[in-house]
């Protein structure tokens, strides 16, 4: 069984998938009069948020970082909304004792007000933001810096998420993997990158990190 249950934020518990999207196209309307194609959006969804500037607005990313982030603060309390029984999931996992962390590629200032917003921050013990290390997933430091907190066994630790790059962070760690089926990545961002697990449901995860 799984002691250790690292989860992605973004699109693996909260469906926040709406607001990046809008909130990316905002800063592409502004800046480049136009909205990204779907393959623009494929190849940014998942980066981190200066990485996705830098590709998006490589002369003014900075700008553009401060724009994406004023546009989606202004619409999280109508447009974020976690994914049915996600919440459920992490109850359930708290009461039976296992150890949570979130691994995410927001700042800490934003993660946090994320967690506490939603009440969720209570479920974890340990947090790693984008300002929590100094390289980014696919690298494995995320999810070692998870496993170093807690002094875990890598055979007991397992990262949920919903993009190519979580589940490549955990391989890199050492760790198992577990993708959520309903990501919004395309298929072909999964071309050689191969999960432990696919869990179709939060019920489905709750039952990989309990198998004997």
């Amino acid at each position: 069984m799984f002691e250790y249950i690292f989860f992605d934020y973004d699109g693996t518990i909260m469906d926040t998938n709406e607001i990046i999207i809008f909130s990316l196209n905002a800063v592409a309307k502004r800046y480049l009069g136009r909205e990204l194609t779907d393959a623009e959006l494929g190849d940014n969804l998942g980066l981190y948020l200066d990485k996705q500037m830098q590709r998006v607005l490589p002369d003014k990313w900075e700008e553009a970082v401060k724009y994406y982030r004023k546009t989606y603060e202004s619409l999280q309390e109508e447009m974020v909304k976690p994914f049915d029984g996600a919440f459920e999931l992490l109850e359930k996992l708290f009461k039976q004792g296992k150890n949570l962390g979130v691994i995410s590629a927001k700042s800490r200032d934003t993660l946090m007000y994320a967690l506490n917003n939603f009440d969720i921050n209570k479920y974890f013990k340990c947090v790693v933001s984008s300002q929590d290390i100094v390289n980014n997933k696919p690298h494995p430091e995320p999810a070692l810096k998870a496993i170093e907190f807690f002094k875990a066994d890598k055979n007991l630790c397992v990262m949920v998420g919903d993009s190519p790059y979580d589940i490549l962070c955990a391989k890199n760690a050492g760790i198992a993997s577990c993708l959520v089926k309903w990501t919004i990545f395309p298929d072909r961002k999964f071309d050689g990158v191969i999960p432990d697990y696919i869990a179709r449901t939060p019920d489905e995860i709750f039952d990989i990190c309990n198998r004997a």
